[in-house]
């Protein structure tokens, strides 16, 4: 572990050069930039003087302007890696490439270095597909492990994870009445099979509006097949689309449905009966909790 304070000054070089906001593509061109008057304006009295704490240690870089929050996501960050992957009964493992978070004391600074409204996870890829370096943004005005673990979520599945489990677990790591009100009044858009399919190239493309339908609806795929039926299944069918590119055949050898169509009509009668359970108070908000199977 390696401890370094970095002056704001050459960090406002260094965030020139990255892009926010924008796709995996976009690491080296059409550069989204912070807000560049709020960013340059040294006459802001909250950006003088500020310091970056960096922290390393493994694949994790933390770079915080509050010390205290810094060390705070530094002796905590393996313990919440953990949690994400125990959660789902899955094995613990750390992010092949580096995983740079930025870490900031209020969401003024956030909009101001970021231009950014909340907390925020991106995978940047290389232009073979392949992961160059994953980033974290987040205001640590609230910070928890609760709080923090839906974007370390989101990293960690996207780097060894099809899309829609990343993106579904991403949801499903907030808490159970966030997740719960957020899925009340949903509307269907895309079917099971839109779900499992869709690669990240088509996801970034789709709008932002698309993109929150696309993680809730993969959030519901998640909670009904790992909640309904179970987390070995669940596991099981994880590890069969890892070997079999033909969908159907996992689905079947899995859950023994005679086809993605079968799933569809499963799907689609779970989300309608859970939408109108929700509207009508029936549901926990335990029960969008997922925890490992003893």
């Amino acid at each position: 572990m390696t401890y370094t304070k970095c002056f704001f000054a050459l960090f406002l070089v260094f965030c020139q050069s990255i892009s926010f906001g924008q796709s995996t593509k976009s690491l080296d061109s059409d550069l989204a930039k912070p807000t560049t008057a709020s960013v340059d304006d040294q006459s802001d009295p909250e950006l003088k003087g500020l310091v970056w704490n960096r922290y390393v240690a493994g694949s994790y870089v933390v770079l915080s302007i509050d010390e205290r929050q810094g060390r705070w996501l530094l002796n905590n960050i393996e313990k919440i890696s953990d949690s994400c992957f125990t959660r789902w009964g899955l094995s613990p493992s750390s992010p092949a490439q580096e995983c740079r978070i930025f870490c900031v004391p209020n969401k003024s600074l956030l909009k101001k270095l970021f231009n950014l409204d909340e907390s925020k996870a991106e995978i940047r890829e290389n232009e073979d597909g392949t992961v160059k370096i994953n980033v974290i943004w987040v205001c640590s005005e609230s910070l928890t492990y609760e709080s923090f673990s839906p974007y370390l979520t989101y990293v960690l599945f996207s780097n060894k994870y099809p899309l829609w489990f990343s993106k579904g677990a991403e949801v499903l790591s907030h808490s159970g009445i966030d997740t719960s009100t957020k899925l009340a009044d949903l509307s269907s858009k895309f079917d099971s099979e839109k779900i499992l399919t869709l690669d990240s190239a088509k996801y970034f493309s789709m709008s932002s509006g698309d993109k929150k339908t696309f993680d809730l609806q993969a959030a519901l795929l998640c909670l009904m097949l790992r909640k309904e039926l179970g987390q070995a299944k669940f596991l099981y069918f994880l590890k069969s689309l890892e070997s079999d590119s033909d969908l159907s055949d996992c689905l079947r050898s899995v859950y023994g449905y005679k086809d993605v169509q079968d799933l569809n009509l499963k799907y689609g009668s779970y989300c309608s009966d859970l939408s109108k359970e929700l509207l009508s108070n029936k549901v926990p908000s335990q029960y969008f909790v997922i925890k490992g199977a003893q």
